[in-house]
């Protein structure tokens, strides 16, 4: 969560660095047995990645793989 929140505070929101650190938080709260937790900040980053790099780009994916766990 720390890493996201100054990642953003550096870049802000239209870099993809960003909404991967999302991802990275999502995955990490779904591997610690809170995946109902970790769902609304997979949506979110899933979302803003296709919208900043479409859906086809492998940050996309892995948030959208991340996403369905």
């Amino acid at each position: 969560q720390q890493v996201h929140e100054r990642i953003r505070a550096k870049f802000g929101d239209q870099n993809a660095v960003t909404w991967v650190t999302l991802v990275n938080w999502a995955r990490t709260l779904s591997e610690a047995g809170r995946p109902e937790e970790a769902v609304e900040p997979a949506r979110r980053a899933y979302e803003r990645l296709v919208a900043l790099a479409g859906r086809e780009a492998p940050q996309a994916q892995d948030a959208n793989f991340v996403l369905a766990l």
